[in-house]
């Protein structure tokens, strides 16, 4: 694979999301449990707007899509990679100009589902998108990296 995980370009939000995570080093994080218990307590204390994962598809052009169709069938991707009906159902997208950026937000349990599935295989009209996370989602795809590190090391 190529350096930087299976989506050619993953990104952490602003500097150190991806060290930190309300005070918690992700290194300290181990599991996926671990890291809901830690996100479920910076949701308990109030989610950030910066909090969410972007996907970019950067061969599409804001003014050119159905907008309505464009959230349905990224949906029906995540949908088609694993994500629960239940999770899908509390997802909020938002769409934004620059190509087409999609901003997918949600409670904890729900976005820590999306963060666990590969998400470079999401497609929406034929395109595949740049994922990036913000705030404390970053950390979550940045542990997805790492234990994808280590299972093809072994």
């Amino acid at each position: 694979g190529e350096e930087g995980g299976c989506c050619g370009e993953v990104h952490a939000g602003a500097t150190g999301d991806l060290l930190l995570l309300g005070g918690t080093a992700v290194a300290d994080v181990c599991t996926a449990d671990d890291l809901a218990e830690v996100l479920a307590a910076e949701d308990a204390a109030g989610g950030s707007e910066t909090d969410c994962i972007e996907f970019r598809f950067v061969d599409l052009r804001f003014q050119d899509i159905d907008h309505v169709a464009f959230k349905h069938e990224l949906l029906e991707s995540l949908g088609s990679i694993g994500l629960s009906r239940p999770a899908l159902a509390e997802l909020q997208i938002t769409l934004k100009e620059g190509s087409v950026i999609a901003e997918v937000r949600g409670p904890v349990a729900a976005m820590t589902q999306v963060g666990s599935l590969p998400l470079c295989d999401v497609s929406v009209l034929g395109c595949s998108p740049q994922v990036t996370c913000r705030g404390k989602f970053a950390a979550m795809l940045e542990l997805a990296a790492m234990a994808v590190a280590e299972d093809e090391e072994s």
